[in-house]
């Protein structure tokens, strides 16, 4: 009976503390807790797996000391990517966001409300950044030879260097 009870007692202990995890907070945990904790809201109709995302984006910002691959490593952790974007730095106090791949670049413009906030929260105040979605997506169809159609799908990336700035917030 004593050895059951303590073992009852070290299972809830156990369990409490996974709860706690971040990665296995219930939604009351996420709300209660973690956001209290961190000082975060969660959004109106914010799924529970969006809001703990941002939630471990700010405990990245946290535990990071701003410098510039560990703000590139906290991007390209939001984008679920490897080397997906490069930061550049001009003076007095800009940061370019540039990505490293038409893939980044769609992942990052649909992530961007979370890169905004991570960016707006690394950054030290008065270090303003900027980047640019710089992509045109279309669908082609063409006519081969014969009198059958065929759609057909190609992904085309044609770049220069940009001449002037470019600003999106």
């Amino acid at each position: 009976s004593c050895g059951r009870a303590t073992e009852k007692l070290s299972e809830a202990i156990s369990l409490m503390g996974l709860r706690l995890l971040l990665p296995y907070a219930t939604t009351d945990d996420l709300d209660i807790y973690w956001s209290k904790i961190l000082n975060m809201k969660r959004r109106y109709n914010e799924l529970d797996g969006d809001f703990r995302r941002r939630l471990t984006v700010r405990l990245s910002i946290m535990k990071s000391s701003g410098t510039k691959p560990e703000c590139q490593a906290i991007i390209n952790n939001i984008l679920g990517m490897v080397d997906a974007v490069d930061l550049k730095t001009y003076w007095p106090a800009e940061v370019r966001v540039n990505w490293n791949s038409i893939n980044a670049m769609k992942a990052a413009e649909s992530n961007y409300a979370v890169i905004k906030e991570a960016l707006d929260g690394m950054l030290a105040a008065g270090v303003s950044w900027s980047t640019a979605f710089p992509y045109k997506e279309y669908n082609l169809d063409a006519n081969l030879i014969g009198k059958h159609r065929e759609p057909y799908s190609i992904d085309a990336k044609v770049s220069k260097e940009k001449s002037w700035p470019y600003l999106h917030r």
